[in-house]
């Protein structure tokens, strides 16, 4: 819904840019990773850039202006990034959309003193105060606390990190150690911190060592071609059989994405919320498969 709303915005810049003929296209453009380790996300951006332009120009585009989207790949590679961007700065567009990784958008966004605006993908930077560089998405230095507090109020007291080498990566891993140090998360350690390779196709070991760490919570950050990996926490066997469907019918839409299974604890298995929900309901006590704040919480409701 940002996005498109984005899109919109610069529909209305694009009728203030003067009168133009009917049958002439406005261009906007785009900086997408259509290939490289940002390939997941850009892929996706750049296909969503053509369907709403094409959405509005079947709506008759801008008063009867057709839209233009120009899309060019930057690889996932800042230096290519900034050799686009120059070139499509000649052109004095109001507006760029992308690019897609952090890395990128820190490199572009360094061109973007005077202008125009950058619309940077990654919700894992961090613009400067009256900038022309914006960020999608809700920015880490927000996401990163509210994770940890509710890893906190869910019980758990050992974390562990997986973490891709890329530059939102080692944010990510400063902000959860600034985080981290806060008294209310003091009862709260990391147990494992784990790195790997932005264009690493396998991250078995990393897990297995987070697996004899015995990490109650694991805070994964990745982008690109690692973010293809997607792993759910399992409880039992029906959950298995759900996750089996859920990954191949992932499987049959987006062949690119592949599934990983990590059994939860013996410890918290059997826990479910409807099961908690039901003994609560029932007056029963709770405490036992829930952290304190959220057993208060049910206590005075009943």
């Amino acid at each position: 819904m940002r996005y498109a709303a984005a899109l919109l915005a610069f529909c209305v810049l694009a009728l203030a840019s003067g009168a133009r003929a009917a049958t002439e296209p406005f261009t906007i453009y785009a900086i997408d990773a259509v290939t490289g380790s940002g390939a997941f996300q850009g892929k996706t951006m750049a296909q969503a850039e053509r369907m709403y332009t094409a959405i509005a120009n079947k709506a008759g585009g801008i008063n009867g202006q057709p839209i233009e989207m120009q899309i060019v790949d930057d690889q996932s590679n800042p230096r290519i990034a900034v050799q686009l961007a120059n070139e499509i700065m000649t052109h004095h567009p109001a507006v760029i959309l992308g690019p897609t990784i952090q890395a990128t958008c820190n490199a572009v966004g360094a061109l973007a003193t005077a202008g125009p605006v950058i619309y940077c993908q990654s919700p894992g930077l961090n613009p400067p105060k009256d900038s022309f560089v914006f960020s999608s998405g809700v920015a880490i230095t927000r996401t990163i606390p509210i994770a940890v507090r509710f890893a906190r109020l869910s019980g758990a007291r050992r974390l562990a990190f997986l973490i891709a080498n890329d530059a939102t990566g080692v944010r990510t891993e400063q902000l959860l150690d600034i985080v981290l140090g806060q008294p209310e998360n003091r009862n709260v350690q990391v147990v494992a911190r784990e790195r790997f390779d932005d264009a690493a196709l396998g991250i078995e070991a990393q897990l297995a060592r987070i697996k004899a760490a015995n990490a109650d919570y694991l805070y994964v950050s990745a982008a690109g071609t690692p973010f293809q990996t997607v792993i759910r926490g399992l409880r039992d066997a029906s959950d298995f059989d759900y996750e089996m469907q859920m990954a191949g019918m992932n499987a049959a839409m987006a062949p690119d994405i592949r599934t990983i299974f990590i059994p939860a604890s013996p410890r918290v298995r059997h826990i479910t919320a409807t099961l908690v929900r039901q003994i609560a309901a029932l007056g029963g006590d709770v405490s036992p498969f829930v952290p304190p704040e959220v057993a208060s919480r049910f206590k005075g409701k009943s």
